[in-house]
C-alpha cells in the first residue's frame, strides 16, 4: 500500500469515527440495562398452586394445557398456533374493567399472556439454559415442581407504540418436555425504569394464581 493509499484510508477511518457512522446506536433501553447490569438471584423460588381456589375461579383447558382463573375479571384470547382458545398454543389472559382492568400501577396489570416455545430442545434445561441480552435480573426455581426461571427484561414498548422502557417479566416453565413462558409488562416510562433499577417487582396475586395452577398435557407442535 503506497503512503498516499495509506493516508487516505487513515482519513476515512478518521472521518467514520468522528460522524459515529461506525457506531451502533443504542436504544434507551439498552443504554439502562448496560448501566444496571445483571444478578442472578442466589435464593431459588418455590411455587406450589392451590388446587382448591374459591367458587370465582374455573378451569380452562384445551388439548395443550389447563389452567384456573378467576372467570368475572378476566376474558381469553388465543395466542398463536390457532384461532380459537380451544386449539391455540397460548392465551392471553386479559383483566376486565370490573376487575381493575381500566386502572393502571405496578398493581394492576392488565394482561397475562402464556404461549408454547420451540426455543428449547426437549432436552434442555429451561431454567439453566434461558439467558436474554435483555435481561437485568434472572431467578431460578420450581413451579409445582417443574424447573422455571423468572426474567426481568428492559426493551422498548413496542405493544403500546409510546416509545419509552418497558419492564417486562417472563416466566418460563419445562412441563413434560415441552417449554412454556408466561409474560406481562409493566407501565412504561418512569415506572419501568424504577423497577429496573432496583430490581424490585411483584407478580400480581392472580397472576401467580394461574401460572401456579397450570398443567400441560405434553402435546407438542413442530
Amino acid at each position: 500500500m503506497s503512503g498516499l493509499v495509506k493516508v487516505y484510508f487513515c482519513l476515512i477511518i478518521l472521518l467514520i469515527s468522528s460522524t459515529g457512522l461506525g457506531k451502533q446506536s443504542l436504544t434507551a433501553a439498552e443504554v439502562l440495562r448496560n448501566e444496571v447490569g445483571f444478578l442472578l438471584e442466589k435464593e431459588k423460588f418455590r411455587w406450589v398452586g392451590s388446587r382448591q381456589f374459591s367458587k370465582d375461579y374455573t378451569k380452562f383447558q384445551n388439548p395443550f394445557f389447563s389452567a384456573i382463573y378467576p372467570k368475572k375479571c378476566f376474558s381469553l384470547l388465543p395466542n398463536g398456533g390457532g384461532d380459537e382458545i380451544s386449539d391455540s398454543l397460548g392465551l392471553v389472559f386479559e383483566r376486565t374493567r370490573s376487575c381493575g382492568g381500566d386502572k393502571k400501577g405496578t398493581e394492576n396489570k392488565n394482561w397475562l399472556a402464556v404461549r408454547l416455545t420451540n426455543e428449547y430442545s426437549e432436552k434442555d434445561s429451561v431454567a439453566e439454559k434461558i439467558m436474554r441480552g435483555s435481561a437485568v435480573y434472572k431467578s431460578l426455581g420450581t413451579i409445582n415442581g417443574r424447573s422455571a426461571a423468572i426474567l426481568l427484561l428492559a426493551s422498548m414498548d413496542s405493544l403500546g407504540g409510546t416509545g419509552q422502557v418497558v419492564a417486562s417479566i417472563k416466566a418460563y416453565v419445562h412441563c413434560k418436555g415441552t417449554h412454556y413462558v408466561f409474560d406481562t409488562s409493566f407501565e412504561p416510562g418512569q415506572t419501568s425504569i424504577d423497577i429496573i433499577r432496583s430490581r424490585k417487582f411483584e407478580i400480581p396475586k392472580d397472576f401467580k394464581d394461574i401460572i401456579s395452577s397450570f398443567e400441560c398435557t405434553g402435546k407438542n407442535v413442530i
